[in-house]
């Protein structure tokens, strides 16, 4: 008898293993289709990190010391970059994301087990890595350790104050330290013991407030404390405790402002965690019953009191960065909790289904005032939902919200007025089973999304993604002139040999694009055409890689290692030679960057931004002996005509034209006129541009 009770204490903690190990499982096979970064510039900040700390750099990028001050994930993922190339070590991070990312069913459920017993605690357990959340595991983010250390602090808050004067005070300290180590945003939960511990305090009504403040006297002394200094120290020094987020401080946002992204962030909390829990848990604190049981009670003052900081925080944050978008992933800490409540109040507190049902009607109402969808990427618990919905009945994300308010809202309803109330277990399913087939729906959805994205993404870019370290006998460095492009990003995270970056002095005018991160040093021209390198980048090595898209340049004496179809080039300059400008070509034409993050559907391949043209075509030579420029075009599909060097040559649609000029030597600078404005197939496209000196042809496009 005594075996088989064993055995049956035992049963949940297997399943509960075999809960983990199936989430592990399923979020390795959805993360290996995200084969390329993502989440800009979060992935490729940390990764790049991460291979710093392994190559003994500590938290460097290209030799710029990054002061970020949270970075216990880094350390955690940091091996993967000892096992081989940038490649497989994104791969083998992202692994590390998946197991790490799952431990969150162990916190979950021991705080629930204590209410509702081993057996029911496995549902807010499986719940807990059930939600689009769980697509951090598709890349390398912070969250994919701060959200199992989140859960942890805020479950030993739930336990500190259910049992005051034990050790759950210090767990709960000691534990929110560590998330805040994985990510300084969760610094926030300093906040919440102290100020829940108060409403625990009062939860009860003014008859025990005296006893239980006596109680938790300890508990309010030492949060209080700690966090009082933790505020003084952010005051007095607020530059050396944000470090990397030191422009914070000068965020100014309007309280307007704030509300207004508050409310985005509401929306998109209910929308993340399914919306069935956040009705349930609305309809609960709103009677006593639920504040005054001894298991729920504590939970309640938890959750309200972290959601309510988490959201205050963030709405802080994008306000002051004008930013018009909710970030879910910021505020999903307090999901788990939300979960758990959802099984301890169908077992312990039976929700009144009339208050369910009006709570459900007043939160539709609210709901279809949800702003668009403006970051997929961001609001994917949102999108989840409105993706399906939209497609059978069309209308906003508002609309979407609201029928899965309604929907889910009167489901529960009847379920509580169906059910007899001596099956609290069979409540408890019934609702983790609604929630779950709602995290069904918007998984398939954000998953979908984001795979198709990045798939359309990753077919831009070389097929080799280590194409410069496999080209390269050495270290690359690359020199931008006038824009960066996106897919700059991902060359400088999979190849290792890229060690230098050089942009132009300021004197040369501003450089467009995606901003470049880690250390950068600038680069000049003599009138002879010879480059001058700013110091602080290290020694130039021999290959250099040229991957503007706007203006085309050539190296005098440089050998063509390897192109991409891009446009972008390795070349290779003999050993001691100085770099020396041949040619320098700006293009009528910018590039067309594409999108994969904004918008409210799968954003097709070649639907990107508008290319940005003049009708002129303008450079410098800097030539040794006289040659002659060659350009060949492909007319449009009128006629148009070019101006060079006071020459007006006819370009006929649809044939090609080769435009030819004299070029002198020494430096000279050139300016084309062209009767047409934007790029082909309807406008004349330039096919190549050539100099030809003698019986050699130099290809000045790169092609």
């Amino acid at each position: 008898m005594v075996e088989s009770d064993s055995r049956t204490r035992f049963t949940p903690r297997v399943a509960l293993a075999a809960i983990y190990v199936c989430g592990v499982v399923v979020y390795l096979l959805l993360g290996s289709r995200q084969v390329i970064p993502s989440i800009s510039p979060d992935e490729f900040t940390y990764g790049h990190l991460a291979r710093s700390i392994a190559d003994g750099d500590g938290l460097t990028w290209r030799g710029e010391n990054v002061p970020l001050r949270s970075a216990l994930y880094l350390y955690a993922i940091a091996p993967a970059w000892l096992v081989g190339s940038s490649a497989s070590a994104y791969g083998v991070a992202k692994a590390e994301g998946a197991f790490l990312l799952c431990l969150v069913v162990v916190p979950t459920w021991l705080l629930a087990r204590h209410a509702v017993g081993e057996r029911l605690a496995l549902l807010p357990a499986a719940l807990s890595i059930a939600g689009t959340w769980m697509l951090a595991a598709a890349g390398i983010l912070t969250e994919n350790l701060a959200y199992p250390l989140a859960t942890a602090a805020l479950a030993a808050t739930v336990m500190a104050l259910r049992r005051p004067g034990s050790r759950w005070l210090w767990a709960a300290l000691g534990l929110t330290a560590l998330a805040t180590l994985s990510r300084a945003q969760l610094a926030v939960l300093f906040s919440v013991l102290p100020v829940a511990g108060l409403l625990d305090v009062v939860r009860c009504g003014r008859a025990d407030a005296g006893a239980r403040l006596a109680e938790r006297r300890l508990l309010l002394l030492v949060s209080g404390g700690i966090l009082l200094v933790g505020v003084s120290v952010l005051i007095a020094s607020p530059a050396s405790v944000l470090g990397s987020y030191a422009g914070l401080q000068d965020y100014a946002p309007s309280i307007s402002d704030v509300l207004v992204s508050a409310g985005r962030h509401v929306v998109g909390l209910i929308a993340v965690a399914g919306v069935a829990p956040v009705l349930l848990l609305l309809a609960v604190s709103c009677g006593r019953p639920g504040w005054r049981d001894q298991q729920l009670g504590p939970l309640l003052c938890v959750f309200w009191v972290a959601a309510a900081a988490l959201i205050v925080q963030v709405a802080w944050y994008m306000a002051g960065g004008h930013r018009t978008w909710h970030i879910e992933r910021y505020v999903a800490y307090v999901v788990p909790l939300a979960l758990t409540i959802l099984v301890v109040a169908a077992v312990r507190v039976r929700p009144d289904w009339r208050v369910l049902g009006v709570v459900s009607g007043v939160t539709a109402l609210v709901l279809l005032l949800a702003a668009p969808i403006r970051n997929v990427s961001e609001e994917e618990g949102v999108f989840g939902l409105f993706r399906p919905l939209h497609a059978v009945v069309g209308g906003s994300a508002g609309i979407a919200l609201a029928l899965v308010a309604l929907l889910s809202g009167g489901i529960a309803s009847a379920l509580i007025a169906k059910r007899p109330a001596h099956l609290p277990a069979t409540l408890a399913l019934s609702f983790a089973a609604l929630t779950g087939a709602i995290f069904v729906l918007q998984d398939a959805a954000a998953w979908s999304w984001r795979i198709s994205a990045v798939s359309d993404v990753r077919e831009d870019l070389p097929k080799d993604l280590r194409w410069l370290d496999h080209a390269a006998r050495g270290p690359v460095a690359r020199i931008v002139v006038a824009d960066n492009p996106a897919s700059s990003a991902w060359t400088d995270f999979f190849n290792k040999r890229l060690t230098q970056v050089y942009v132009p002095a300021p004197a040369l005018g501003a450089l467009n694009g995606p901003v470049i991160h880690g250390r950068t040093c600038s680069w000049n021209a003599a009138g002879n055409g010879a480059l001058t390198f700013a110091s602080g980048c290290g020694p130039l090595p021999t290959f250099f890689l040229l991957d503007d898209e706007v203006a085309k340049l050539t190296l005098a004496g440089q050998r063509l290692v390897r192109s991409e179809a891009s446009g972008a080039r390795l070349v290779e300059l003999p050993a001691g030679t100085s770099p020396k400008l041949l040619s320098l070509i700006n293009l009528p034409c910018g590039p067309v960057q594409h999108r994969i993050v904004i918008g409210t559907d799968h954003v097709p391949r070649k639907a990107g931004r508008t290319a940005i043209c003049t009708p002129s075509m303008s450079g410098t030579l800097w030539l040794g002996q006289p040659g002659r420029l060659e350009l060949q075009f492909l007319g449009g599909t009128s006629d148009q005509q070019i101006v060079a060097a006071g020459k007006t040559t006819l370009l006929p649609a649809g044939q090609p034209t080769v435009v030819r000029i004299a070029a002198p030597r020494g430096p000279t600078a050139f300016e084309f006129q062209l009767s047409w404005t934007g790029a082909g197939p309807v406008n004349p496209r330039l096919d190549r541009f050539d100099l030809v000196q003698g019986t050699t042809r130099t290809d000045l496009m790169g092609r």
